[in-house]
């Protein structure tokens, strides 16, 4: 099932930093709102954002480019409190069912099944592999293009790019390094170097822009490469840092960390940018339509546009570059109507006003390719534009309206 994602209420400016937010009620737009475990994951090769939720079937794709939703459903593989995760590569998508195993999401978004396997944890991915680990023995699997090999080590999560590999032996202790020898042969880092200086961490991955790992925990954010922590960003060398306790971070595109602070409790309050060692871009329920109470991850998409999800809301913080159909007011399906659509040549606009409309047609990256003026019913000429998909953006009596037509 496809709709038309657009974004719209509660929207204010920062004028120092020209930012928007956005807000989306997912329950009253999409029929659930996320409890429990919430996989909330951008696809890096693709630019689409998924909702995968622990207590409903379908799992979520939201086509960023176009704002499109698909869905994959798959009652007969997990019921409604199955732990599900996902996992990317170049040129594959994968999820996890807790209870059946690992599937490959096809391009219709039906599943097929890589490898059957009860009480799967978790899954991650390095370039074209994934790892999945089981929560009934001492091992992990490798999955590489329908080849699977089963390793003999009982790591919790795994963390890898290109030839680095950064296991634990439970899901937030402290990382482990490996020395040689095999099934043993590792150490854990606390033991080995005196720069990492997390326990238990709460967040750790690689930046999309080098080969270096970063990892948060109560005591800031501890920065690695090639098996050596060199760096710990912390309130005493950077300025404005609201707390050492750092939930969640990730990278925009110009490489800069945003994090999730949370207070002693691990109660997450607030946002912030870190540019060069001063945090900036502060923000908490003064500023910002985000409950942190009910908050369950962001994500920062390739086009440097950070979403956030909470139990009943998506927002979104753009900086004036996010998608043309992000800031377009809902479709009144009962206001207007386009026919025929798909289009051959020409189509036309119903609408409740004898007024003129102005009708411009835009590519689904936002540049405007036609504009046209027509009363309502009155046939509107496309017959010199290529087949394809277009955002048709309809303006009268100071409203404004997007709907989307395809031609053959």
């Amino acid at each position: 099932m496809k709709c038309l994602l657009v974004l719209f209420l509660c929207v204010s400016k920062l004028a120092s930093y020209a930012q928007t937010w956005n807000t989306y009620a997912t329950q009253a737009n999409w029929g659930f709102y996320t409890v429990g475990k919430t996989q909330f994951k951008i696809d890096p090769y693709r630019n689409d954002l998924w909702i995968a939720h622990w207590q409903f079937t379908p799992t979520h794709c939201f086509h960023l480019a176009t704002g499109e939703r698909d869905s994959v459903n798959s009652e007969t593989l997990c019921n409604d409190e199955c732990t599900k995760d996902l996992a990317f590569t170049p040129t594959n998508r994968y999820i996890m069912y807790e209870f059946t195993g690992l599937y490959d999401i096809n391009t219709d978004y039906s599943v097929t099944n890589e490898i059957n396997l009860s009480f799967v944890d978790r899954i991650s991915s390095n370039e074209d592999t994934v790892y999945i680990i089981s929560e009934t023995n001492s091992n992990y699997y490798k999955f590489t293009e329908n080849q699977t090999q089963l390793m003999n080590n009982g790591f919790d999560r795994i963390v890898a790019k290109g030839p680095w590999f950064y296991p634990s032996f439970s899901l937030n202790s402290s990382l482990s390094k490996y020395t040689g020898g095999g099934f043993t042969g590792y150490e854990l880092f606390t033991s080995v170097d005196s720069d990492y200086t997390c326990g238990l961490f709460n967040d750790i991955k690689f930046s999309p822009h080098s080969d270096s790992l970063y990892v948060s925990c109560a005591s800031g954010i501890n920065i690695a490469y090639a098996y050596d922590f060199i760096y710990n960003i912390n309130p005493s060398n950077t300025v404005n840092m609201p707390t050492a306790n750092v939930l969640e971070f990730e990278f925009d595109k110009e490489n800069n960390i945003w994090a999730l602070f949370a207070d002693g409790n691990n109660s997450p309050y607030a946002f912030a940018k870190l540019e060069g060692n001063t945090w900036t871009n502060y923000f908490d329920a003064t500023n910002c339509p985000v409950d942190f109470s009910k908050f369950k991850g962001f994500e920062i998409d390739t086009n440097g546009v950070i979403w956030v999800l909470e139990r009943n809301y998506l927002h979104t913080l753009s900086f004036g570059n996010n998608p043309v159909w992000l800031n377009t007011k809902e479709l009144n399906k009962n206001a207007i109507s386009l026919f025929p659509n798909p289009v051959n040549d020409h189509f036309s606009i119903s609408i409740d006003t004898k007024n003129t409309l102005e009708v411009q047609l835009l590519t689904l990256s936002g540049a405007l390719v036609k504009t046209a003026f027509a009363k309502s019913d009155e046939p509107i000429s496309i017959d010199e534009l290529p087949k394809g998909c277009y955002l048709v953006k309809v303006k009268y009596d100071g409203k404004e309206y997007m709907e989307k037509v395809i031609k053959e």
